[in-house]
Protein backbone atom coordinates (compact mmCIF):
# COMPACT_ATOMS: atom_id res chain seq x y z
CA UNK A 1 0.00 0.00 0.00
CA UNK A 2 0.91 3.39 -0.51
CA UNK A 3 2.05 5.32 2.13
CA UNK A 4 -0.41 8.08 1.91
CA UNK A 5 -3.19 9.18 0.41
CA UNK A 6 -3.33 11.89 -1.83
CA UNK A 7 -6.44 14.16 -2.37
CA UNK A 8 -7.08 15.98 -5.40
CA UNK A 9 -6.05 19.51 -4.11
CA UNK A 10 -2.67 18.17 -3.50
CA UNK A 11 -2.12 16.11 -6.78
CA UNK A 12 -2.61 18.81 -8.96
CA UNK A 13 -0.01 20.65 -7.03
CA UNK A 14 2.34 18.19 -7.51
CA UNK A 15 1.43 17.72 -11.11
CA UNK A 16 2.02 21.81 -11.26
CA UNK A 17 5.32 21.32 -10.12
CA UNK A 18 5.97 19.17 -13.02
CA UNK A 19 6.17 15.78 -10.62
CA UNK A 20 5.40 12.19 -11.78
CA UNK A 21 3.65 10.49 -9.16
CA UNK A 22 2.45 6.84 -8.86
CA UNK A 23 -0.90 5.28 -8.96
CA UNK A 24 -2.06 2.62 -6.70
CA UNK A 25 -5.20 0.70 -8.56
CA UNK A 26 -5.18 -2.43 -5.92
CA UNK A 27 -3.23 -4.02 -3.60
CA UNK A 28 0.52 -4.85 -4.83
CA UNK A 29 -0.74 -2.75 -8.09
CA UNK A 30 1.12 0.05 -8.82
CA UNK A 31 1.30 2.34 -12.09
CA UNK A 32 4.05 5.04 -12.94
CA UNK A 33 5.35 6.69 -15.73
CA UNK A 34 8.64 4.82 -17.21
CA UNK A 35 9.98 8.06 -18.91
CA UNK A 36 9.90 10.14 -22.24
CA UNK A 37 7.25 12.50 -21.29
CA UNK A 38 7.61 15.83 -19.64
CA UNK A 39 10.82 15.84 -16.78
CA UNK A 40 10.77 17.11 -13.47
CA UNK A 41 11.46 21.39 -14.55
CA UNK A 42 8.51 20.85 -17.42
CA UNK A 43 10.40 20.78 -20.05
CA UNK A 44 9.64 18.00 -22.98
CA UNK A 45 11.53 14.64 -22.60
CA UNK A 46 11.08 14.41 -26.02
CA UNK A 47 11.59 17.56 -27.38
CA UNK A 48 15.18 17.73 -25.96
CA UNK A 49 15.94 14.70 -27.35
CA UNK A 50 15.22 15.96 -30.86
CA UNK A 51 17.48 19.27 -29.73
CA UNK A 52 20.17 17.46 -29.23
CA UNK A 53 19.72 15.07 -32.36
CA UNK A 54 20.01 18.45 -33.77
CA UNK A 55 22.57 20.29 -31.96
CA UNK A 56 24.89 16.44 -32.51
CA UNK A 57 24.06 16.69 -36.64
CA UNK A 58 25.23 20.04 -37.04
CA UNK A 59 28.44 19.44 -34.85
CA UNK A 60 28.85 16.75 -37.34
CA UNK A 61 28.16 19.20 -40.64
CA UNK A 62 30.39 22.25 -38.87
CA UNK A 63 32.87 20.01 -38.72
CA UNK A 64 32.92 18.06 -42.02
CA UNK A 65 33.13 21.57 -43.48
CA UNK A 66 36.14 22.53 -41.50
CA UNK A 67 37.91 19.10 -42.65
CA UNK A 68 37.21 19.83 -45.91
CA UNK A 69 37.62 23.60 -46.17
CA UNK A 70 40.62 23.47 -48.67
CA UNK A 71 38.68 21.15 -50.73
CA UNK A 72 35.83 23.36 -51.02
CA UNK A 73 37.80 26.70 -51.15
CA UNK A 74 39.80 24.99 -54.26
CA UNK A 75 36.42 24.58 -56.14
CA UNK A 76 35.34 27.36 -55.69
CA UNK A 77 38.02 29.17 -56.83
CA UNK A 78 38.02 26.90 -59.74
CA UNK A 79 34.62 27.43 -60.95
CA UNK A 80 34.25 31.13 -59.94
CA UNK A 81 33.50 33.19 -63.34
CA UNK A 82 32.71 30.19 -64.60
CA UNK A 83 28.90 28.90 -63.70
CA UNK A 84 25.90 30.23 -65.68
CA UNK A 85 24.30 33.03 -63.24
CA UNK A 86 21.13 31.55 -64.19
CA UNK A 87 21.64 28.14 -63.43
CA UNK A 88 19.67 26.77 -60.04
CA UNK A 89 21.22 24.46 -58.11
Amino acid sequence: MLSEEINDELYSKIREAHISTAVQIAENEVYCLMGGGYMSNGASGEALRISKRWHNRMRECEKLLRDNKNIIFEFIQSVRGKVDRNLFI
